[in-house]
């Protein structure tokens, strides 16, 4: 279990590093492409507090 539980706090921090991989701007992008990435980006961040739950859970159980 317990690499069960390194796996879930490994993984949400590399979907946390893609989230802050997202966070740039490009002179002269349009509205739409940074509207994408910024809405991809807050994906990674529920995606990565959703593994660090369900990490807090298996602890509980173990």
């Amino acid at each position: 279990m317990t690499i069960t539980i390194a796996e879930l706090r490994l993984r949400a921090s590399q979907l946390r590093l893609k989230a802050a991989a997202l966070d740039y701007k490009i002179p002269g992008e349009g509205v739409t492409a940074q509207s994408r990435r910024f809405r991809q980006a807050g994906r990674y961040v529920q995606q990565a507090a959703d593994y660090e739950a369900l990490a807090k859970l298996a602890e509980v159980d173990e």
